[in-house]
């Protein structure tokens, strides 16, 4: 599983961070102890770094920076599934909550405006609801 070192990307101050990518709007880090996590917002929207969360493309201003793509390439990659409009649990959080999806522990929702946006963890990962983000299988705890 190719893995980009924390140190390299300069991005990340905290594990369980959300950063934007600095050259694609659409885009963000999700940091972790040593490694970071690509992830890709639905079609029609971008990564809103005030909001932290994948918002519609009329609410982001995009300015892509520059970062070399040799970093970005070896990135773990994880793209959205959808947008679920009917996940309860999103009701009343605030915007860029992560919140474990309890029917399948690969997987997890960010609360956004239009709904629950249903990510998929890289493989040999899940997400852990208590760390809030994707760990490997055997440190994982699932749940909500």
């Amino acid at each position: 599983m190719p893995q980009v070192s924390v140190d390299e990307l300069k991005l990340c101050k905290n594990t369980g961070d959300l950063v934007p990518n600095p050259i694609n709007c659409k885009q963000f880090f999700m940091c972790r102890t040593g490694r970071t996590i690509l992830f890709t917002c639905p079609d029609n929207t971008l990564f809103n770094p005030r909001t932290l969360a994948c918002d519609s493309t009329n609410k982001v201003r995009c300015e892509p920076g520059d970062i070399p793509t040799s970093i970005l390439t070896s990135s773990l990659k994880a793209l959205p599934a959808n947008i679920e409009h009917t996940v309860t649990a999103c009701i009343n959080q605030p915007v860029a909550t992560l919140l474990a999806n309890t029917a399948d522990c690969s997987r997890f929702y960010q609360c956004s405006i239009t709904g629950a946006i249903n990510f998929q963890c890289p493989a040999g990962t899940l997400f852990d609801a208590y760390r809030k983000m994707c760990v490997e299988r055997d440190v994982a705890i699932c749940g909500t």
